[in-house]
């Protein structure tokens, strides 16, 4: 069959924003993931990106063009109208094209999108093993090893990450993708995004799936990995093919196996890689397992993105995040001590947060020290517990979901809270490390102001990022 898949960006905003920085470049893994499966499957797979076309005419045009039996869209809580448009305007150009829907917003509102008469099929949970076979259905009516929760709705198929094939990275013009790398004056160009795992176990309330929700929403909590063996394969497939010289892994978090963990720093020594490499981890498994940041950092991070939140004791419970700002900043001192640059993400403005706690947020950033702070506002995302707390008591100031595209700390989210209070104490927080506000108020407009001009905003990221490379002294 001929199918197109379709990467939705950031939205309409995203149009002829490709080639123009790395969050405007980066493949979609999901969708390179079917489109591998789908392939293997002998199906022909197109791409439709909205990053690459100018305009609506221009996007449906590329849709005409590659005349699909099939559209494959992939949906994060944000996409949710944008997507049901874009449907709406695939059917207007072919009312035959089917038009199935996963990700991760399906297997949270996977009921209501049902209704909507422009999705053909919904996917709920892992896609790899089922998209190919619901393919096979549609090209030959073979309903087998398809799971119907309705008509409409298919419980997607748990997969085994090492029987799967490599992501099709060349669904997109890839050269362009790698050219733009994350932390762009820390991590070198050109530089690839790897998943080794799938799942968290962790029952944090502003992300993981509340018992409300479907456990698919966000792969579920039980942790999978890929063998240490099928990662370095694929590594070292990459690095033949692209001479890589950095790694994202967007691992939720990368250090909670430490066998795992132990078994990658060793192999990828005994491999020749030496390419550096960021992961995202949580305080708590920084302080009990020392060892393996010291093992990482031998092997070769050079940043973990550690999501502290808070300063104060009462807004981490309060979240059930399960860590202590004593870990935090314990946490804090062993990145430092095994040089891997600490990028601290904290989020103020949650429900149960009072000024004095935002006050010790700001006192435990500066205490803490960290190379670079990100500072989001809390925002109430549609299955989690925290957002059925939001709900039930009327306190969302969110009026559609084109606003959840971003969590930067410029616009208000929830009632209650004095946002000019939090957008104070942000300025605050991004200049913790040299405590001069100017610079706070700079990183403030960098990091809120500049979403919109993206080529600014990568040089001043590329600038930054730099200085704090060589503040840094690793």
């Amino acid at each position: 069959m001929r199918v197109s898949l379709f990467d939705a960006g950031q939205g309409p905003q995203s149009f002829k924003t490709f080639g123009k920085s790395y969050w405007t470049s980066i493949p979609h893994y999901g969708l390179c993931a079917l489109s591998a499966s789908a392939k293997a499957a002998g199906h022909t797979v197109s791409l439709v990106d909205i990053r690459q076309v100018s305009d609506y005419g221009e996007l449906e045009g590329a849709i005409e063009r590659q005349d699909p039996e099939v559209v494959g869209l992939s949906m994060r809580t944000c996409d949710e109208l944008f997507l049901s448009d874009i449907a709406e305007r695939i059917k207007k150009i072919n009312p035959k094209a089917a038009v199935i829907v996963g990700g991760v917003h399906v297997g949270i509102a996977w009921d209501r999108l049902q209704k909507d008469k422009n999705y053909d099929y919904l996917v709920a949970g892992e896609g790899e093993g089922t998209f190919p076979k619901l393919l096979s259905y549609l090209s030959h009516g073979d309903k087998r090893g398809l799971n119907f929760l309705s008509e409409k709705v298919i419980r997607g198929e748990p997969m085994d990450m090492d029987s799967l094939p490599f992501i099709d990275r060349e669904l997109y013009p890839f050269a362009e993708c790698v050219r733009h790398p994350n932390y762009p004056g820390i991590l070198p160009a050109p530089m690839i995004t790897m998943i080794s795992s799938r799942g968290c176990p962790y029952g944090c309330k502003y992300c993981a799936p509340s018992e409300r929700s479907s456990d698919d929403a966000l792969f579920g909590r039980k942790l999978k990995y890929a063998s240490v063996d099928r990662v370095m394969e694929e590594l070292k497939y990459l690095r033949d093919k692209y001479n890589f010289r950095s790694i994202k892994f967007y691992d939720y978090t990368f250090t909670i196996n430490r066998s795992w963990v132990q078994e990658f720093c060793r192999k990828y020594r005994d491999n020749g890689f030496d390419q550096k490499f960021a992961i995202q981890t949580r305080a708590d498994l920084i302080v009990k397992n020392q060892d393996l940041i010291r093992d990482l950092s031998a092997a070769g991070l050079k940043i973990a993105i550690v999501g502290y939140e808070s300063g104060s004791d009462k807004v981490l419970e309060s979240l059930g995040k399960k860590i202590t700002t004593e870990q935090n900043l314990a946490a804090a001192e062993i990145l430092r001590k095994h040089k891997v640059i600490n990028v601290a993400n904290f989020m103020l403005g949650t429900p149960f947060e009072s000024r004095n706690d935002v006050d010790l947020t700001v006192r435990h950033a500066r205490k803490m020290k960290p190379d670079i702070v990100s500072v989001s506002f809390y925002t109430p995302i549609e299955g989690t517990a925290l957002y059925d707390y939001i709900a039930e008591h009327g306190l969302s100031l969110v009026k559609s979901a084109n606003d959840l595209y971003t969590y930067a700390p410029d616009f208000r989210r929830i009632k209650g809270i004095d946002y000019n209070y939090l957008r104070k104490a942000s300025i605050k927080m991004l200049s913790s490390r040299i405590p001069v506000p100017f610079l706070g108020y700079l990183a403030f407009l960098l990091y809120a102001k500049t979403k919109k001009h993206v080529v600014l905003r990568e040089y001043l990221t590329w600038v930054y990022t730099k200085y704090v490379n060589s503040m840094s002294g690793r």
